[in-house]
């Protein structure tokens, strides 16, 4: 499973779509806490910045530049 799919699966498919237009091939650390003011707040709004914090709990991730397909 690729990471664009495993972020739909917590985020869903729009909001992981989203994050690999905007951060597609970057290196992105997420925070065990996330804040108001992270860059990921201000993309995806705290709600869904705050499940990707609880899912992935201080560990970076490679976002693909390939779009996800809706299964």
């Amino acid at each position: 499973m690729s990471v664009l799919h495993e972020l739909a699966e917590v985020i869903g498919h729009d909001a992981a779509i989203k994050l690999g237009q905007h951060l597609g091939g970057v290196r992105l650390y997420i925070p065990h806490q996330m804040t108001d003011s992270h860059a990921l707040v201000a993309l995806l709004g705290l709600d869904l910045a705050q499940k990707l914090s609880n899912y992935y709990q201080g560990e970076h991730i490679e976002l693909e530049r390939e779009p996800v397909q809706k299964a």
